[in-house]
């Protein structure tokens, strides 16, 4: 296999013109480091694996916000990498237990239906349907901060029901 050199900023300038190759060679140069660092983080080859899928599809997606005064491509990719790791742990940490799921899963639809309109909405949108935070922003005319407050706001009424709800088990 021919090994070849690029310019940074010319890979990024393909990848902003959505260059199918140019994310090929970008995968090709970056994965198995970026591999590496996330199974450092997660202790896990599956969700590591996942976690790169995720990563290079977050760099695909948000490529126009790159810059390249602050950081070198790599470390930004990397940086990308080390985020979802961290909330990828977080959520498995935080996640509750089959027993648990299977305790609260009747009252969940009921839980929510009491809450704030726009709180639900967030997060009907993102656990039921599967959208993604921007998918949210976009599906609601509201800005990717207002979804990370919304959603934030409505996971704390939920933890307050939730935990209520057991309480009274």
């Amino acid at each position: 296999m021919e090994s070849y050199t690029f310019d940074d900023q010319l890979l990024i300038d393909l990848l902003i013109k959505r260059d199918v190759k140019a994310f090929q060679l970008l995968y090709e140069t970056y994965s198995p480091a970026l591999h590496g660092s996330i199974i450092e983080i997660v202790a896990n080859k599956e969700i590591a694996a996942k976690i790169l899928q995720e990563a290079f599809l977050t760099a695909w997606e948000t490529i126009n916000s790159y810059d390249k005064d602050k950081q070198k491509l790599f470390t930004w990719m990397l940086h990308i990498a080390r985020r979802i790791s961290i909330q990828m742990l977080r959520s498995i940490n935080a996640w509750p237990s089959a027993s648990q799921l299977a305790e609260i899963a009747g009252g969940l639809r009921s839980l929510l239906k009491d809450m704030n309109a726009s709180h639900r909405q967030v997060i009907e949108l993102m656990y039921y349907k599967g959208y993604t935070k921007n998918k949210v922003a976009e599906t609601l005319h509201i800005s990717l901060d207002t979804v990370n407050i919304l959603l934030y706001q409505g996971l704390v009424q939920l933890q307050l029901r939730l935990d209520a709800f057991t309480a009274h088990r």
